[in-house]
């Protein structure tokens, strides 16, 4: 269990809405950022995360719509040198519009992400720091670029609108910061991250946004195992998206909640989930609400 002692966990929150489909209001499967929990920060990872986002419809022009957007996704963290870090993640996305009696599902490879990122700040390498607790600092940037198809068609060949579209078509640039504070068993993480973006070749654009989040974990020995057990608050915002300069109706929008998260440790291999309750949303311009978010992962550390 020495290995998991050294946990430096980090927390970042989804933040995604876009526009429209054939529907007046839609969130975006395209357009947002999530790391989830990304476990024991200084090893070497690969794993698959599930994430799953429900919202239901509250427009006017809408009777008893839903949405369901859900993600699997390959991620790897490798560490070139002692203070430099590489994050990548390749999704494939599955989005669903119920919507007047009738279902759309459109799916396919999303946007690939990459980010680059540096320890500024790190008191293990410091004795003079080990009485008050241990401290860690990392800040980056990365870049997302047009993997996915941003092209889908319905049956009847009408285009599929950029909300719920598999991939964006544009490449954005992405900023990172976080501090996470520890005292033996018990630690706090703060997270900011940042996404700008740009338009795609159909001038397209969806809306720039940042994510932050407060949270505290505590690291339990069960056995042979290690339980991590973390929660805290969000807070998220989107810009709405513009088409051809103009800004776009029913896109952007701002939230904060409480998350939840809960991970299993034994040996190398990892198993966890995390759980997120709005408190405070107003998503396209009111006319949507999240009503289920959850994310579920597994993976190795080498």
């Amino acid at each position: 269990m020495k290995k998991i002692s050294y946990f430096l966990p980090i927390i970042i929150i989804l933040f995604s809405y876009g526009s429209a489909f054939s529907c007046d209001v839609c969130g975006s499967g395209a357009s947002g950022i999530n790391f989830g929990t990304l476990p024991l920060f200084h090893k070497n990872y690969a794993g698959f995360r599930y994430r799953h986002t429900a919202l239901s419809m509250t427009s006017p022009h809408a009777s008893g719509g839903n949405q369901q957007f859900q993600t699997g996704e390959l991620s790897l963290r490798f560490y070139p040198l002692k203070r430099l870090q590489v994050l990548a993640f390749i999704p494939f996305s599955v989005n669903s519009l119920y919507e007047n009696g009738k279902r759309e599902r459109i799916s396919g490879l999303g946007d690939a992400m990459t980010f680059v990122n540096y320890q500024i700040f790190n008191t293990d390498a410091d004795t003079t720091w080990k009485k008050a607790g241990k401290h860690s600092v990392w800040a980056g940037g990365g870049i997302k670029v047009p993997t996915g198809s941003f092209a889908k068609t319905t049956e009847n060949g009408a285009l599929i609108l950029p909300g719920m579209q598999p991939g964006s078509g544009s490449t954005d640039f992405l900023a990172f910061f976080q501090y996470t504070f520890r005292y033996k068993k018990w630690g706090i993480n703060s997270s900011f991250t940042g996404k700008f973006n740009t338009a795609n070749r159909n001038q397209y654009r969806f809306g720039s946004g940042y994510a932050g989040s407060l949270s505290a974990f505590y690291l339990k020995k069960v056995g042979n195992a290690g339980l991590l057990l973390n929660a805290g608050i969000y807070m998220e915002k989107n810009k709405m998206d513009k088409s051809l300069s103009t800004k776009v109706y029913g896109t952007g929008g701002t939230q904060a909640g409480i998350q939840t998260g809960l991970e299993l440790y034994y040996r190398n291999i990892i198993i966890g989930g995390s759980y997120n309750v709005p408190v405070e949303q107003s998503l396209a311009d009111d006319q949507l609400r999240i009503t289920n978010r959850f994310q579920l992962q597994t993976g190795f550390l080498f």
